[in-house]
């Protein structure tokens, strides 16, 4: 825990291209269409309700996949594609998980200073 707290964990390496195969993976966890026709929005806040279930589901199988020794990687590309996914809601009414850029994902991985992608 120190080490966690004194910074000197080094950062969590990872292949891009096995990044890429980590990303193809989770999102085979979802839908291939998820329709976003449950919005609500306000002042500081913004939803898209028909992302609840899916995102639960995806979450109970994450759990259930062999990770490996790419765990950590994967739940973090996990919590990254569904922020993307989140993102697109806002604006898409129907959103296909294999259509995001996963360049621009793996960029927001890599701005982590916990996260090096070679």
């Amino acid at each position: 825990m120190n080490s966690f707290i004194d910074d000197t964990l080094p950062p969590l390496e990872v292949d891009r291209h096995r990044l890429i195969e980590i990303l193809d993976k989770l999102v085979s966890l979802w839908p291939s269409e998820i329709l976003c026709d449950e919005k609500t929005l306000g002042l500081d806040n913004y939803a898209c309700r028909s992302l609840v279930q899916p995102s639960r589901d995806v979450r109970e199988k994450f759990e259930r996949q062999d990770w490996e020794d790419d765990i950590e990687i994967a739940g973090i590309a996990m919590d990254f594609l569904g922020m993307a996914i989140k993102n697109a809601s806002r604006y898409l009414t129907v959103i296909r998980p294999a259509d995001l850029d996963f360049d621009m994902i793996v960029s927001n991985i890599q701005s982590r200073d916990d996260v090096l992608v070679r």
